[in-house]
């Protein structure tokens, strides 16, 4: 490490800014990879729990009748 140092700092100070911008850019760059990384992860854990429910709703489940049901007996309405 100490060897990469030294020709880092012998180098011109336009070309160190240009090896800065290349850090940042590359670090940058592995940060959204992490996030998307991330956001597959919660999807997929998220398919996974619903997978869990398949078969458990009937067939003839009707899904505006029973949301209807619901806000009647919650509001009245």
């Amino acid at each position: 490490m100490s060897e990469a140092m030294s020709v880092y700092e012998a180098l011109p100070p336009v070309a160190q800014k240009e090896v800065n911008d290349f850090i940042f850019f590359v670090a940058a760059r592995l940060k959204i990879s992490d996030a998307k990384h991330s956001q597959h992860s919660q999807s997929k854990s998220a398919l996974e729990t619903l997978k869990k429910f398949r078969g458990r709703i009937p067939a003839d489940f009707d899904m505006k009748r029973e949301l209807a049901a619901a806000r009647e007996e919650k509001y009245g309405l």
